[in-house]
């Protein structure tokens, strides 16, 4: 079967980072006519990302119309629009039950919850949890993190074909140019706060290692300011640590906000960004940042990175973590104003490398076509 077109599905969430328009816009780009099949219900959320435009012109989005439909015939819509394509790709799971009943081939992306802890039933039971499992059991190919809750559920549900995912990276919006900097540094933790877990096996960000390994790159010494978002179900106990580690001073929180414009005129501000260290990969935001020339200090074990980029590629030159004793190390490393740009410079010819729209569309469609 050759593919001409894909139909992508999934619920439109800030949270998914823009992932499914992207996806259709690059996949179009590269000859695979594409289209995001979205609720009007979401249109509010995609407007937020591209204001100024027209949903209802954009040829890269499907729009089904709520009009008063019951959520039942609304889904009927998306999946007679679904079956209009060759192949389906599916952003997560949310309301999307019917995928593996319109007797299309289906590509499954796990964004993170929706294979480690939806299909896991962990936070989560009942119906919800087996539709999950068996829309990636009919999958017949699934993109993941290397994160071990992925990797688990994987060898659980016997996925037979599985390849770590990467990230669409628009290379152009996101490119910086390399300043050399001084020696005082501006750290930007955009990361979710969660790190204190509601259920067993909740997926966390472990943000306290970024606060106390500042922390203790002040206490060396070091200089700067850190900034991080007012966002995630542990924000409060955050801003109790930020306290008891005496640090009010040497932070600024800034709202929450999901305006790429706005997160860049951030970033441009900044010279290195920590990310998360719990679930063993980095965000988006990380990739952005090192689009931008800027270092990122995250948890990617060695093991984990050949799996996502095997030889002869690179290995993301991310600067890796897990203790607040190696948070600080590589602060106090990135203070040296050469090593800071080296590292900057490095980062952002990775990007270029493996993460531009025209060479990642091509990566992904060729993966495809080899299941």
């Amino acid at each position: 079967m050759k593919i001409s077109s894909i139909g992508i599905i999934g619920g439109f969430k800030l949270a998914s980072a823009n992932l499914g328009y992207e996806m259709a816009m690059y996949f179009s780009q590269a000859g695979i006519k594409s289209e995001l099949i979205i609720k009007d219900s979401h249109l509010d959320e995609w407007q937020r990302l591209h204001s100024g435009l027209d949903p209802y012109k954009d040829s890269f989005l499907r729009i089904v119309k709520d009009n008063g439909k019951s959520s039942i015939l609304r889904t009927f819509s998306e999946a007679k629009i679904a079956r209009e394509f060759d192949l389906i790709f599916s952003i997560g799971l949310g309301g999307i039950w019917f995928l593996p009943f319109i007797r299309k081939p289906i590509v499954s992306y796990a964004t993170g919850a929706d294979l480690a802890e939806l299909s896991g039933g962990k936070g989560y039971s009942g119906i919800q949890v087996k539709l999950a499992r068996i829309i990636f059991k009919k999958a017949k190919l699934v993109f993941h993190s290397i994160e071990t809750g992925h990797i688990e559920m994987i060898k659980k549900l016997g996925i037979k074909n599985s390849i770590p995912w990467r990230q669409f990276i628009d290379t152009n919006f996101w490119k910086g140019d390399i300043k050399e900097k001084g020696t005082v540094l501006n750290i930007f933790h955009p990361t979710s706060h969660i790190w204190i877990p509601k259920f067993k096996g909740q997926r966390l960000k472990s943000n306290d290692v970024a606060f106390k390994g500042f922390r203790k790159y002040l206490d060396e010494g070091g200089k700067g300011k850190l900034f991080f978002r007012n966002r995630g179900q542990n924000i409060k106990e955050t801003k109790k640590l930020i306290k008891d580690l005496q640090l009010e001073q040497f932070v600024q929180e800034l709202p929450d906000s999901q305006n790429r414009e706005e997160q860049k005129e951030i970033m441009e501000k900044i010279d290195i960004v920590i990310d998360q260290f719990g679930v063993g990969n980095f965000g988006l935001i990380a990739l952005e940042a090192m689009s931008m020339g800027k270092p990122v200090i995250v948890y990617f074990p060695l093991e984990s990175a050949k799996q996502s980029y095997p030889k002869p590629e690179k290995i993301p030159p991310i600067l890796n973590a897990l203790s607040p004793n190696d948070v600080s190390k590589h602060l106090i490393n990135m203070s040296d104003t050469k090593k800071l740009y080296e590292q900057s410079k490095i980062s952002q010819d990775w990007i270029n490398e493996y993460h531009t729209p025209e060479i990642l569309s091509r990566w992904y469609l060729k993966k495809i076509n080899s299941i």
